[in-house]
């Protein structure tokens, strides 16, 4: 392989590992954006994780399990592009994503707009799926706002760009309780609701007790 194929190969394989975001840092700052730092940011995270039946309850191979699953990351991380997102990681069958980094104060409402556009497709996958007789997927997403910290976190020899603090684990708590039978469910934080700038309907849905906040957080489910 000659140096310009070789070259491409590595920003491709950077942006599709690292992302897009990370492939611009390092193209701008060079070793500079390989530093370990964070700097405090309100940001807005989402939390995304499925429910699909297993191949056990189906009797469905894992192959074909995959191949499921493989159209819904296909899905989840184009949406979140196309929103100007950040999507920061899968973990199992579960992603998260994030907004605000460009210091755009519409975050909360296009994150939002986001997670109704992914059930939405979700939606659209399921109705292919019925027709081939295929498990369809329902999804459960968290949305919370907050301060939280941004940058390189890790070690000498292995850092990923991320983010950090108790405004994430409030997105992913939201994310384990939005369950139900029928469809996807959206759930958001108070603090989401309070700073969204778009007509985005909402319903009370429960409030919550979280670990170093005294009081009580009201959740809100999106209607869509």
């Amino acid at each position: 392989m000659d140096s310009q194929n070789e070259n491409k190969l590595l920003r491709d394989a950077l942006g599709m590992y690292a992302g897009e975001h990370v492939l611009e840092m390092i193209l701008k700052d060079g070793e500079k954006a390989l530093e370990r730092f964070s700097n405090d940011a309100e940001l807005t995270l989402v939390f995304v994780d499925v429910l699909l039946y297993t191949e056990n309850d189906l009797g469905f191979s894992s192959g074909k399990i995959s191949e499921i699953l493989g159209e819904y990351y296909e899905m989840l991380t184009r949406t979140v592009v196309s929103h100007d997102g950040i999507f920061d990681s899968f973990v199992g069958d579960s992603g998260s994503a994030f907004w605000g980094i460009d210091g755009k104060k519409s975050h909360p409402s296009t994150a939002c707009s986001c997670a109704i556009d992914l059930a939405r497709e979700i939606d659209a996958l399921n109705k292919n799926s019925t027709k081939n007789n295929l498990p369809s997927i329902k999804l459960k997403i968290g949305i919370n706002t907050g301060s939280v910290r941004l940058g390189n976190f890790g070690s000498s020899d292995r850092i990923k760009y991320t983010v950090m603090g108790g405004a994430i684990n409030l997105a992913s708590r939201l994310c384990g309780l939005a369950f139900s039978d029928q469809s996807s469910t959206i759930l958001i934080s108070e603090m989401t609701r309070k700073r969204l700038i778009s007509e985005i309907e909402t319903e009370h849905f429960d409030t919550v007790h979280v670990k170093g906040i005294s009081e009580q957080i009201g959740i809100y489910k999106i209607a869509f």
